[in-house]
């Protein structure tokens, strides 16, 4: 026998389970075929699917156009994100050779010759 929180508060009710246990399990039904189970299986999915509502195609339309243009936007704008931090990162590594030739004289130009560079990649000029 169970053991069954006896709480007045509580969902469960204890001869309802004492019922169930005394019970047990329900014995399979053998008498079916493979076949019945899967012909049954097949009629059912077919009545559901009759049920089913589904969307008119101008419905249809407008959520594929909506989709499709959301799409286009975000890929644009994450290539417009990916290339602004391409660049940064071009004009980051430019730079560094200013620290790593800190005895020459001919670094002073590095920074402009840097800036340009970033700012053709970022507004994609050559």
């Amino acid at each position: 026998m169970a053991v069954v929180k006896k709480n007045e508060d509580s969902l469960v009710n204890s001869k309802m389970v004492d019922d169930k246990l005394k019970t047990g399990p329900r014995p399979k039904d053998d008498s079916l075929t493979v076949e019945t189970k899967k012909r049954g299986f097949i009629r059912t999915t077919i009545e559901e699917v009759k049920k089913v509502e589904w969307p008119s195609f101008s419905y249809v339309l407008n959520w594929t156009l909506v989709i499709i243009l959301f799409t286009a936007v975000f890929s644009v704008s994450l290539g417009v994100v990916d290339n602004v931090f391409n660049s940064g990162l071009k004009f980051v590594d430019c730079t560094s050779i200013i620290t790593q030739a800190e005895g020459d004289t001919d670094t002073s130009n590095v920074l402009g010759d840097c800036s340009r560079d970033f700012l053709s990649d970022v507004t994609y000029r050559s």
